[in-house]
């Protein structure tokens, strides 16, 4: 059991047990609980209309959204929430007829919904420093295994969106699952036995003494995967402790004070346990499979992938005949229980007098396959894994500019200049990405018109091709590394420690679950030639 860490300068700072933690942080008395017992009539009626009063579009605000130079009394509360492994459409606003998300939804049609924000890394580790570093993974070097193998050093994170809005005045907290070890030096992160193989314990990403508890003003966050229950599931359910540690963290604030809440949630990634309240819910509808899920996509992926990506194994696990209902049922509560979780921020923040000037976003930190192309997991470079929710909702946006749908390319790196940006900070050189805010207020900006998504996980533990030593054969067997460059139209994934390379062409608005791979048809061979250059452009400009 990992330890659920109180937040500093609290009230409940002298309370380091587990066990008082979680009777310290009840709700306040005026908040509405969810029994165990509520039935799904219930919790839909108390979802949608219990936090409505709380959650009405702001139409009076006509402050401008921040920037270079904005006032330090006027700058934004920023609230970053993102989810684990949930993929791009488990949301109703993105047509997902299934899944009972009315906070996210009412979210994105009082805000700004993006289309298409991809990750750059889709991997716990690499994916959550990424974001937080805005980098790419070739930069930051951090991920569970080699090339990548190492933690973020104390220097590196100090060019971090929260340490860079602390040091601006902003108060900081963090909660919920960190998800990446942060030293001094910057060293493995997962040891090595003496043959060179990746060692079984160790790992430094578990262990609090590598939890950066000490450069946040408020700390919740936990090393490792946490548990979704404290006490078993007689206990509280870990995504409704994270919504009522951030309505602490709201009541202990000077609200003179800026603040940046970081809030990681650890659902839905698995193994999916949802909260009890959620009994029953979608039990009583078929919930569809994916529209590329089965052996005839499977059987189109690289030989590499089939034989060798764990993707299939845990696809038995989560899509078999007997096993996709259930998995999915877990999956979409687990959701729906974060969805919940929304509603409640933002009441507080209502009640607070905090909402008219409180920034949210929302995302999650991997997609995840469901079952598409025969897979299960993430990590892989195809849509299922890269594409993910983005929500961002600015009270102070006009009217007119809300329930907005952007089609631009957006990447994960882009997240923490955005936040910069909106406290009126420049991006400072290190970071990659570019701030979102022009395209909140003006769909026609000028914009990339390429992403670029690495993947160095194989599931082996193997080392690099370029230093893999007498284990040469194996990584030339086995590795599913890989680099790709998405636009508009068309993605290019290219498995390069492969011999001879590996490279698929699929075109998105023709086959947008990429079930046809076009890099040998004559046809399109302009378009491979210029995406392979757009890659290589790419592959340097990430490091």
């Amino acid at each position: 059991m990992e330890n659920l860490c109180p937040v500093r300068n609290s009230k409940a700072h002298k309370n380091t047990e587990q066990s008082s933690l979680e009777l310290s942080r009840q709700l306040p008395k005026h908040k509405t609980k969810i029994s165990n017992g509520v039935n799904r009539r219930q919790f839909l009626s108390l979802v949608a209309g219990g936090a409505a009063a709380a959650l009405t579009p702001l139409s009076g605000c006509e402050s401008q959204l921040a920037g270079a130079g904005v006032p330090a009394a006027k700058r934004p509360n920023i609230i970053f929430m993102m989810a684990d492994d949930q993929r791009w459409d488990a949301m109703g606003c993105m047509g997902n007829p299934v899944i009972k998300t009315p906070n996210m939804d009412r979210l994105a049609s009082d805000g700004v919904l993006f289309e298409n924000a991809l990750l750059t890394t889709s991997i716990c580790m690499a994916s959550r420093a990424g974001i937080m570093l805005g980098q790419f993974e070739s930069r930051h070097q951090c991920n569970f295994e080699r090339p990548s193998n190492k933690t973020i050093s104390f220097a590196e994170f100090e060019n971090s969106y929260p340490r860079l809005l602390q040091k601006a005045g902003y108060r900081t907290g963090f909660i919920g699952k960190f998800g990446f070890a942060v030293s001094k030096d910057k060293v493995l992160n997962c040891p090595l036995n003496p043959d060179g193989t990746r060692a079984g314990k160790g790992h430094l990403w578990k262990k609090p003494e590598y939890m950066p508890s000490d450069k946040f003003d408020a700390w919740y966050g936990f090393p490792g995967q946490g548990t979704y229950f404290t006490k078993g599931k007689s206990g509280k359910h870990l995504t409704r402790i994270m919504g009522e540690q951030a309505a602490e963290f709201f009541q202990s604030g000077d609200p003179a004070q800026p603040f940046c809440l970081s809030i990681s949630f650890k659902a839905p990634h698995g193994p999916t346990q949802p909260d009890p309240a959620y009994n029953g819910m979608y039990k009583d509808v078929k919930i569809p499979r994916q529209p590329n899920e089965g052996d005839q996509y499977f059987e189109k992926l690289p030989k590499v992938v089939r034989e060798h990506w764990r993707g299939r194994r845990v696809y038995r696990s989560q899509a078999g005949l007997d096993t996709y209902q259930p998995f999915m049922e877990r999956y979409y509560q687990c959701i729906t229980g974060i969805d919940t979780v929304i509603g409640h921020i933002r009441a507080e923040l209502k009640r607070l007098k905090l909402d008219d000037n409180t920034i949210i976003i929302y995302t999650s930190d991997n997609g995840y396959f469901c079952g598409s192309k025969g897979l299960g997991g993430k990590c892989l470079l195809y849509e299922e894994s890269i594409r993910t929710p983005l929500i961002i909702f600015d009270p102070r946006l006009d009217v007119s500019k809300r329930a907005a749908r952007r089609p631009q390319l957006v990447m994960s790196v882009d997240f923490a200049p955005t936040m910069l940006d909106m406290a009126g900070l420049k991006t400072p050189p290190t970071m990659q990405g570019l701030s979102l805010l022009p395209l909140l207020t003006g769909p026609k900006t000028k914009w990339r018109d390429s992403t670029f998504h690495e993947n160095n996980f194989t599931s082996h533990f193997m080392p690099a091709l370029s230093n893999a030593g007498d284990q040469r054969e194996k990584v030339l067997e086995r590795s599913v590394r890989s680099k790709a460059v998405r636009t508009k139209r068309f993605k290019y994934i290219r498995y390069f420690e492969q011999q001879p390379i590996i490279e698929e062409l699929f075109d998105l608005q023709n086959d947008p679950i990429e079930a046809f791979n076009l890099a040998e048809k004559p046809q399109y061979a302009d378009i491979l030639v210029s995406l392979r250059k757009q890659c290589d452009n790419w592959i340097r400009k990430a490091k």
